[in-house]
């Protein structure tokens, strides 16, 4: 047992600072080697660890290029944008750290990337505003905001009206 928890130690530091692994992945690691009751389950538990680890880098290390990651991001933000959407949970999705997600989006985009999630809903909102008669609530959902004050405010905000301003201007 000791041997497993020495190396799984010794990894720790050179893991945290590996950018495309997701912070709560070495904590995960941790808990489930913990949970281990015999030689043989901790043996077995360390193999499939590395080497689901090892197939995280693998994926990480084909899409380097940083302007190919930041266009898949988009791409999949285009296509989840109805579902709930963080830096969390996007940083998850691509195997990166979400600090390094935040940083690289901004420094390729000259955009946050909660602006741009932001963006993309508003567009789809202003796109059913316009060509439907949809309840604004029913847009709101449609949308990716679960809170209708919420979404109006937003969209306020970004367009100067609300959306039946919109739709009535947009008519």
């Amino acid at each position: 047992t000791e041997i497993y928890t020495l190396s799984l130690h010794d990894a720790l530091p050179i893991c945290k600072d590996y950018k495309y692994l997701p912070v709560t992945t070495i904590g995960d690691i941790y808990k489930q080697l913990v949970q281990c009751r015999t030689f043989r389950a901790l043996a077995d538990a360390y193999r499939q660890i590395m080497l689901e680890l090892l197939e995280r880098i693998r994926y990480a290390a084909q899409s380097n290029n940083k302007q190919q990651l930041v266009l898949r991001i988009k791409q999949y933000i285009k296509s989840h944008y109805q579902s709930p959407l963080s830096l969390d949970q996007l940083a998850n999705e691509f195997f990166i750290n979400p600090s390094y997600l935040s940083k690289l989006f901004k420094d390729e985009t000259a955009e946050k990337l909660s602006d741009y999630i932001t963006a993309v809903r508003l567009e789809k909102a202003k796109q059913m505003l316009s060509s439907g008669s949809a309840r604004i609530q029913d847009v709101a959902v449609n949308a990716g905001y679960d809170d209708y004050r919420y979404f109006c405010t937003v969209f306020k905000k970004a367009t100067g009206m609300t959306p039946l301003q919109y739709r009535v201007k947009s008519v």
